[in-house]
């Protein structure tokens, strides 16, 4: 044997797999039946400078962290970074007690390039857009182990090609992949993207001139990474106070109630000069959710899910004003049947640590 090389893509994204395949010469050894090929990853070096090396087995691929590659040369991106893919190519002979006698041997190496991928996105407000207006209001809002920004534009004249302008950082720098899909829950407003200064120009179009708002965040393009949520709004008339009409809320699992809530502005309240929207959250999902309402005044609908007590926020989409809710969840007859069951088929063993209450 001469020569051994091996060939294939070697640059593949987190995630992306691909078959390598190899030659081996002088072609006589390549279709001879004693030749024997084992495909391997590069993983270091041992305390005397010598190459370690992980081998493909029939039960395991052989890895490097960031790579992997099966017996087949199937190879497969673990993380980001780069990998060494190494096949071994031998000529000889098994002998009776399973020993391999080998007439030569080869080792080729492959350069793999690992796509690097996204780990974080932090998207931020960098100005306001369009003529006369500025930001009047940045708050952030905390509900449970998530910020929601919020960010108020004074509105001029007119709301047309207003809006704001907001940047993306994405991390590592070194990404290999770092562009962006920009998501924006309002058809009223335009947007303008780059992916190469990762900005995004988000303004109203023209004809809707009501005081409006949006939320806004961005995604990786392997869809595996969310930024920060940031809503803007654009309004004349700046929000004064917002109040959750009821203290507390009570729900069946598994039924809804409908939530309300009331406003005011600084100014007169009319849609055109005033926003009414707001975000509603749950402080634990698993309790109850809760979904915004389309109407005018942007109301909400709570779902029980499962029996407790949990905190309901509304925030509004202008200046954050937050309040608070207490929703409880009680039982449905599914919900008490299978307790009752239960309590039914349930042995309490006497001790001498609980006979005083049993007894």
């Amino acid at each position: 044997m001469s020569d051994v090389e091996i060939t294939g893509k070697n640059y593949l994204e987190t995630g992306q797999e691909t078959d390598l395949t190899y030659q081996v010469f002088p072609k006589r050894v390549a279709e001879s039946n004693n030749l024997y090929v084992t495909w391997g990853m590069v993983t270091g070096e041992d305390e005397n400078g010598d190459t370690t090396y992980s081998w493909a087995t029939d039960d395991a691929p052989a890895t490097d962290g960031r790579g992997q590659i099966d017996k087949t040369g199937h190879y497969t991106v673990v993380s980001g970074g780069k990998s060494t893919v190494v096949l071994k190519a031998q000529t000889g002979y098994y002998v009776s007690n399973s020993k391999f006698y080998e007439i030569s041997s080869k080792i080729a190496t492959y350069e793999m390039t690992n796509g690097i991928p996204v780990e974080n996105i932090t998207i931020s407000v960098d100005s306001a857009l369009g003529v006369a207006s500025s930001i009047n209001k940045t708050t952030d809002v905390t509900v449970g182990d998530k910020t929601y920004k919020y960010v108020s534009v004074k509105a001029g004249t007119q709301y047309a090609g207003l809006g704001a302008q907001l940047s993306a950082t994405v991390e590592p720098e070194n990404a290999s992949n770092k562009d962006l899909t920009w998501v924006v829950d309002n058809s009223f407003y335009s947007t303008d993207l780059s992916n190469e200064t990762h900005t995004a120009k988000i303004t109203q179009k023209a004809a809707h001139e009501n005081a409006d708002s949006f939320n806004v965040y961005a995604v990786s393009a392997d869809g595996k990474i969310k930024s920060n949520e940031i809503t803007v709004t654009v309004a004349k008339n700046t929000t004064s106070s917002n109040t959750i009409d009821k203290d507390s809320y009570s729900v069946t699992r598994g039924e809804t109630v409908d939530a309300t809530h009331t406003m005011k502005f600084s100014g007169s309240d009319g849609t055109y000069s005033a926003c009414y929207k707001c975000n509603w959250y749950s402080s634990d999902e698993n309790i109850f959710t809760v979904e915004t309402k389309n109407n005018d005044n942007r109301d909400a609908t709570i779902k029980g899910v499962d029996v407790g007590t949990a905190t309901l926020y509304c925030v509004s989409a202008d200046g954050g004003y937050v309040d608070t809710a207490e929703v409880t969840v009680y039982p449905d007859k599914d919900y008490l049947s299978n307790i009752v069951s239960l309590c039914d088929s349930t042995v309490v063993l006497c001790t001498d640590e609980n006979q005083e209450q049993y007894a």
